[in-house]
């Protein structure tokens, strides 16, 4: 169990780290997925982002816009598939 000393340099730490983007365009906004869903595999919590079970990756793979196995194989994936823009409309 954490101690609140270490939780509070821990929040320290993890503020200093955060940074804003504005989102320029589509391909800007699918590499920003691609490192979100695959930061959990790529941090050794999981193999695959489909495993993590705290990820908005579901919610895109119900849409039709990632494939369920999609980032399985360790390496980072280049790019997902072109969004398709009727989704939700």
């Amino acid at each position: 169990m954490l101690n609140s000393s270490t939780l509070l340099k821990l929040n320290v730490q993890l503020r200093q780290n955060i940074w804003e983007h504005t989102i320029e365009d589509e391909d800007d906004f699918e590499s920003h997925l691609d490192y979100i869903h695959f930061n959990p595999v790529k941090h050794g919590y999981v193999s695959r982002p489909a495993d993590w079970p705290h990820s908005s990756f579901h919610r895109w793979v119900e849409k039709g816009i990632y494939e369920l196995n999609w980032g399985s194989d360790r390496e980072q994936p280049v790019a997902i598939p072109k969004l398709n823009r009727n989704v939700g409309e």
